[in-house]
């Protein structure tokens, strides 16, 4: 007899070296061990409970099963009728019903020659049954019933009640018309689209994972740049980053003119097929998975700034290639350029006068340009004010932790940073400690806006404004409807972004600072402009 029956453990091992772990045998055998320790700790049950009788299911706790009996019975002359009832109850072995108060052959005690218990449209008992508990109930005749030719299979009853529950909860789980994104209309061409991407993907990574295997690990993952790895660099870029832009771009054509429900509702579709190929690639992965709360954190834009062959295998070391040179990161570089050519145009008209030249960056993040002008340029005849305003202070910490040295190593006396850890909110407030700094020659902010709806990108604004000196300029990025990388971003990594056109751009700027001198700057792309407001 085994524990499930009640009876004593089995012995589980014929010597103590089985338990000992130094082999396969003795490691299953303590596991065993183990799984009769919890066996042992088991509660039973107590009082009157201790006397086991199988549990009663009443037709609430089985619902949305559809119940009822059926009964034979005989009178005193012999003869046979049959009536329908409803069941209140059943258990293994028996069953409670309900039948009308005139019946008669029901009395307690009495033999019927059939009971049939249907269950939907099963039959879960067909045989005989003694009448155990035969009483009036309101209007109705209660039958207890003591199945006497077999059992009810109840965890098969249990089965059937859990089917029919998930086909109700879940409206219809295996229709494709309810599928996510059935209701949003046909899309044809959208899925054909997407179902060739999927099958590239998967003959791409089937092509390299298999070639991996084939490859000494320092040549991938050594950190040198080896002739072999420049080589699978060069392939990737000859090869897969064309396709890529292609299949991404023609993706996103099919998508760029729905409403925003209706393209969100297409997004289940696309996470299903390729997702998780794309998210491989370790910046993708990140922006997908947000740790600080937003997908543009500081660690996904110094992805896109080092823009490095990365990842743990062949496959996602390309797919992160491919990705990082699409267009959208490609503007998240080519308008840190921007911005550079900016500030070196700011600085030379005060080279040699001895000022103090004043500069603000708004969500500053890794303040990579700043870094760069700072590691770079060969000469600062003026003093240099640079102030970094962000909310987030791993972006502040990283910043610090690379212009600090570089201050002072370069520049110790002719620049000072400002690092201020505060709000977006306080600042269009007003209520931020900026407005005690002194006036700044610019200010600048490269993708906060891209987050901000128009009523509050006004009120930023309009306080951006009034912080600059007379001669003053403040330049605004805001990411264009045009970004062919939407599709990727939105349907794949839940990267939702408010673009604007030049118009919008330019209606936001006039309404905050009618008086402004309103220009336009566009870096490389073309997909990531500037409006810059001269005071």
């Amino acid at each position: 007899m085994d524990a499930s029956q009640g009876g004593p453990p089995t012995p589980l091992a014929d010597n103590p070296h089985d338990l000992t772990g130094t082999s396969t045998r003795g490691s299953a055998a303590r596991k065993a061990v183990d799984a009769q320790h919890d066996y042992a700790m088991l509660d039973g049950a107590s009082g009157r409970a201790v006397f086991f009788r199988p549990q009663r299911m009443g037709a609430d706790e089985l619902a949305p099963l559809r119940l009822g009996v059926t009964f034979t019975t005989r009178d005193d002359t012999g003869t046979s009728s049959e009536i329908s009832g409803a069941v209140v109850d059943v258990s293994q072995s028996g069953l409670a019903g309900l039948v009308p108060l005139d019946t008669t052959g029901l009395g307690q005690g009495a033999l019927l020659p059939r009971v049939v218990l249907h269950i939907d449209d099963a039959v879960f008992y067909d045989g005989r049954a003694t009448v155990a508990v035969s009483r009036r109930q309101g209007d109705e005749t209660r039958v207890g019933l003591a199945l006497t030719d077999g059992l009810i299979d109840v965890d098969q009853v249990k089965y059937l009640r859990d089917v029919r529950r998930w086909d109700r909860d879940a409206k219809a789980p295996l229709d494709s018309a309810h599928t996510p994104w059935a209701h949003v209309g046909d899309h044809a061409e959208f899925k054909a689209e997407l179902l060739d991407l999927r099958l590239y993907l998967d003959e791409t990574q089937a092509r390299l994972d298999e070639f991996e295997q084939r490859l000494p690990w320092a040549v991938l993952h050594g950190g040198t740049q080896s002739p072999a790895l420049q080589g699978l660099i060069d392939l990737t870029t000859r090869d897969l980053q064309p396709e890529f832009d292609r299949r991404v771009g023609s993706l996103f054509n099919l998508v760029r003119e729905l409403p925003v429900e209706e393209s969100k509702a297409l997004v289940p579709l696309s996470e299903r097929m390729v997702r998780d190929h794309f998210v491989t690639a370790p910046w993708l992965h990140r922006a997908w998975k947000k740790p600080l709360g937003y997908a543009g954190d500081y660690q996904v834009m110094n992805h896109m700034y080092r823009c490095q062959f990365e990842g743990p295998t062949l496959f996602a070391k390309a797919m992160s290639w491919a990705s990082l040179h699409a267009p959208s990161p490609e503007a998240v570089r080519t308008r840190k350029a921007l911005i550079k050519q900016m500030l070196h145009e700011l600085f030379a008209p005060h080279l040699g006068q001895g000022t103090t030249v004043r500069v603000l960056s708004v969500a500053s993040g890794p303040a990579q340009e700043m870094f760069e002008i700072l590691r770079d340029i060969d000469e600062l005849p003026h003093k240099l004010e640079i102030v970094l305003f962000d909310q987030d202070p791993g972006a502040l910490a990283f910043a610090h932790g690379r212009l600090h040295h570089l201050v002072d190593r370069r520049w110790q006396g002719r620049v000072k940073v400002i690092y201020l850890h505060d709000t977006i909110r306080r600042l269009a407030a007003g209520h931020t400690v900026l407005g005690t700094l002194g006036a700044m020659d610019a200010v600048y902010s490269t993708g906060l806006y891209d987050y901000l709806p128009h009523h509050f990108a006004v009120k930023l604004t309009r306080r951006l404004f009034q912080l600059l000196k007379p001669g003053g300029w403040a330049a605004i990025g805001n990411m264009d409807y045009a970004n062919p990388n939407r599709w990727v971003m939105e349907h794949l990594l839940d990267w939702w972004l408010i673009f604007r056109s030049r118009d919008e751009m330019r209606a936001f700027a006039s309404e905050a600072a009618p008086e402004a001198t309103l220009s336009f700057r566009t870096e490389a792309t073309g997909i990531n402009p500037f409006v810059v407001m001269q005071r």
